[in-house]
């Protein structure tokens, strides 16, 4: 990732106060992104859980069996998305760069260093 943010300052004239300011901010934006779909993953597990476990009423004592239920495929869901997750970073895309690729995607739509008037 290194490399290609510097290839990207290269061409745009970043002085080191402004490099560091940008890495920062993207550091800074992908922290929230990450907790954010965090979050979201989570609010997933617990609402697919629920809607396939506790058919009660939410007013009422919930049913001691349906609150097992829920538990148990709260933590089962949870290991499953885990275990799924792990095998993908560590196993399927661990040598690959994705930024790299990511920006190696949209080079032809990028601004070249010359082309600004």
């Amino acid at each position: 990732m290194n490399n290609t943010l510097e290839y990207l300052f290269k061409q745009s004239k970043f002085n080191d106060k402004e490099k560091e300011a940008f890495k920062a901010n993207l550091e800074q934006r992908l922290s929230l992104d990450n907790h954010d779909l965090a979050l979201e993953e989570k609010m997933n597990i617990v609402m697919t859980c629920f809607e396939k476990n506790v058919n009660s009423v939410i007013m009422q004592i919930p049913d001691l069996e349906e609150l097992f239920a829920f538990k148990k495929c709260v933590r089962k869901y949870s290991r499953v998305k885990m275990r799924a997750a792990t095998y993908y970073n560590s196993v399927l895309h661990s040598e690959e760069d994705h930024f790299a690729r990511n920006v190696d995607l949209l080079k032809p739509y990028l601004i070249q260093g010359q082309q600004i008037i």
